[in-house]
């Protein structure tokens, strides 16, 4: 049985979808089963309007109409990503495994899905650890090694880290298990393909969550003695055993090891994708850093838009992408992120973005003012989110629109708590203080406030739950404090924006009079009733006020 969970995307990253309002909601018109266009409008439609399962069929059909339709198959990414799953689907099973082996689909949202899916199944459920009590290794044999090697399981694990405290004990076990077994000389040879695979798709999820996963006492001097050993292979130029690479790999970056340069490297294999991603793309990174600094970077005559605090510089790509005619100046104070950024921009041939280094408070200095301005994420990690709002609206040309970013004191109440506990508790910013933090967190009664961090994505990889419980700044507001910032700016509130429509309807339905859904007040109301709406942040878009006439 599937069960829709309606529950907010914590990306923020507002992607949005083409949607038919020809035809009333609730109820599926006449469409023609080949029109792929008018299945893909309804589906999109019905899931922004918060029917997942209903919009499932619409995407189905569009998909059977045109199966190369990459816009087609993220649509029905994202409507399996709001569903849960309590018995087998091979049906949906194989959807998964489909979206998550397409490169044009986001596979972040669709692990807790696809971990419903895998938990099902009693066969798969039998290898999950309990919580507390026995967590001796799994014994790898036959049996077990073909439960684990499932498509579904190995594809997440290689393309997105799974935020499920039960995956990560099965990843954190089955990882001993193959330390253990090469230990004692029982793990299979590199010629098994069955371990290899297993052991490389750990790797990428050790990887992904920068190696958070619990390392009992004893794991560390085994990891070094196999290191150690692939390090003279490596120096001999001799032939290196894969199924080792892949298990040192699960426990440190094979950037670590000596000569890891001269391992292959290939879209083709698991293991060539491992060393592209762990060996070759850091090392890329690192030699690129981006050559601008500081806040005075030339800007293209025809700039409109700045992305104030870009990251690795996806959303900036996609804006790019969607309107090649605009001008982008995307900036961060992260050097390392801003040339991963601006390497997959050239890798995409997308020739009107443009990446800089700076700091938010330093951009007043710009002379350009833009007509888009967007900064999610960024102002409540400042000081003072004041100065840097009022930096940014300075820079807004007249009639500009920029999108803010900022966390909700109600929606972070279990932040809070959490940030409190590890206060408290005196649990460093380190990794080590961070796994003792999470498993502290992860221990807690679920009724406990802090417990609910856990259900973050940001909890399950090291920079994000850096950023979620350690970050050394973090401010949060209110609605009304958000009303009375913009009566500062002079900035006039223009809406929210969510990644399904299903929020606005709901709160349109509760204020009939706000059918614009622009009353801060309304929404602090509506907040107060539904206090996890904004659980990512509030993500919201303003303008400058009009000149009153004379």
């Amino acid at each position: 049985m599937a069960i829709a969970r309606n529950q907010p995307c914590p990306c923020g990253s507002g992607r949005k979808y083409k949607r038919c309002f020809g035809s009333p909601l609730g109820h599926s018109p006449q469409v023609d089963p080949a029109d792929a266009q008018a299945r893909f409008d309804l589906g999109c439609a019905l899931l922004h309007a918060g029917q997942p399962l209903a919009a499932l069929a619409q995407l189905r059909a569009a998909i059977r109409a045109a199966p190369q339709a990459g816009r087609a198959w993220q649509a029905l990414a994202d409507a399996l990503a709001q569903l849960r799953f309590d018995v087998c689907d091979p049906q949906v099973e194989g959807e998964l495994v489909q979206c998550l082996a397409r490169p044009d689909v986001e596979p972040v949202y669709l692990a807790p899905a696809a971990a419903s899916l895998l938990r099902a199944d009693p066969s798969f459920r039998s290898l999950l650890p309990p919580v507390h009590g026995d967590r001796r290794a799994l014994p790898l044999d036959e049996a077990v090694l073909r439960r684990l090697a499932r498509p579904l399981f190995l594809l997440l694990l290689e393309n997105t880290f799974i935020p499920e405290p039960d995956f990560e004990r099965l990843v954190a076990t089955t990882r001993r298990a193959a330390l253990l077994a090469w230990h004692a000389g029982s793990l299979p040879s590199a010629g098994d393909v069955v371990v290899r695979e297993l052991l490389g798709a750990l790797a990428h999820q050790c990887f992904l969550t920068e190696y958070l996963h619990e390392e009992r006492e004893g794991e560390a001097p085994l990891v070094d003695e196999l290191a150690a050993g692939l390090e003279a292979a490596l120096a001999k130029g001799g032939p290196v055993n894969e199924v080792e690479i892949a298990l040192v790999a699960c426990y440190r970056p094979l950037g670590a090891l000596r000569r890891a340069d001269t391992l292959p490297a290939s879209n083709a294999s698991i293991m060539g994708r491992l060393v592209l991603r762990q060996v070759r793309e850091p090392a890329e990174e690192a030699r690129r850093l981006f050559p601008h600094a500081g806040a005075a970077a030339v800007v293209p005559r025809r700039a409109s838009m700045l992305i104030a605090g870009c990251g690795t510089g996806r959303h900036a790509a996609m804006c790019a992408a969607l309107d090649p005619d605009s001008r982008i100046l995307a900036v961060d104070l992260s050097r390392s992120s801003l040339a991963y950024a601006a390497r997959r921009a050239r890798e995409s041939g997308l020739g009107n973005v443009e990446f800089a280094q700076a700091d938010i408070l330093e951009l007043g200095a710009l002379e350009e003012r833009f007509d888009i301005i967007q900064c999610s994420g960024v102002l409540h990690h400042l000081r003072d989110p004041m100065a840097g709002a009022r930096v940014l609206a300075g820079l807004l040309a007249p009639g500009g629109k920029m999108k803010l970013g900022l966390y909700s004191e109600i929606a972070r109440r279990g932040v809070v708590a959490a940030r409190r506990l590890i206060a408290e508790r005196g649990f460093g910013g380190d990794p080590a203080g961070m796994r003792a933090a999470r498993a502290a967190i992860l221990a807690l009664p679920p009724e406990d406030p802090a417990r609910a961090v856990a259900a973050s994505i940001d909890f399950h990889s090291l920079s994000g739950c850096r950023d979620l419980l350690f970050h050394v700044q973090e401010s949060r507001c209110t609605l009304a404090q958000i009303a009375a910032m913009l009566g500062e700016l002079g900035l006039e509130f223009l809406g929210f924006e969510f990644e399904f429509a299903a929020t606005r309807l709901r709160y349109v339905g509760e204020f009939p009079l706000d059918p614009a859904a622009t009353s801060l007040a309304n929404w602090a109301q509506f907040e107060a009733r539904h206090p996890d709406t904004f659980a990512a942040m509030y993500q919201f878009w303003v303008t400058p006020k009009a000149p009153a006439r004379a």
